[in-house]
């Protein structure tokens, strides 16, 4: 979904947009643990319910049928799912986000401009032995809260502080190589992480 100026639309954006206008008190919406806390602030304000998944569209869509969700999605692509559905869909996604602006009468960039400010940064890292990165980047921030998904390639995601995550997983479709996901609403914090992940991983 391009914006005014050319550029893409950042599928957290458009996921906490979409939940924003769905989400009631007690309701629930599935996303992956890669999903930036903007989301999770949108599910706070409602009162609703949110769950976490290892990444990978059918465990959004597993977890969706065990929880009764209303809505579910990856940010990290920016299609949602919605029941009876059961995989994303563009041009649903698409047609809710006009619906949306319609009922408004506003415009995209103001609906992300009234978002909770969340400043998200993907890295990939090419190294031949990703799981060992990864089991660096958790001992150093040891003293964290630390999730882990999946198996040994799966996720690891590492809460900072309240408001700031750093996550990492082995690629399943590349060879030697890394993601890493830092998410905060604080752009000094974002930066000062990455930092440090840089200066472990060299």
């Amino acid at each position: 979904m391009l914006l005014k100026d050319g550029t893409l639309a950042n599928g957290n954006h458009i996921l906490a947009i979409i939940a924003d206008d769905m989400l009631t008190e007690q309701a629930t919406i599935i996303t992956n643990d890669a999903t930036s806390q903007v989301v999770r602030e949108i599910t706070h304000k409602h009162k609703a319910h949110l769950v976490e998944v290892e990444v990978g569209e059918i465990n959004v869509v597993e977890a969706m049928k065990e929880h009764q969700a209303i809505l579910g999605g990856e940010g990290s692509n920016g299609g949602i799912i919605l029941p009876p559905a059961t995989s994303r869909d563009g041009i649903t996604t698409l047609l809710k986000v006009i619906e949306i602006l319609a009922k408004n009468n506003t415009t995209l960039e103001d609906l992300i401009k009234k978002l909770p400010p969340y400043f998200t940064i993907q890295k990939k890292i090419k190294t031949e032995h990703p799981i060992q990165v990864k089991d660096k980047l958790k001992d150093h921030w040891k003293s964290h809260p630390v999730k882990e998904t999946g198996d040994l390639s799966g996720g690891l995601k590492i809460h900072i502080d309240d408001h700031t995550f750093l996550w990492a997983r082995a690629s399943k479709t590349e060879n030697n190589l890394l993601r890493i996901i830092v998410d905060s609403n604080n752009e000094e914090t974002l930066n000062q992480i990455l930092e440090e992940v840089n200066t472990l991983i060299e």
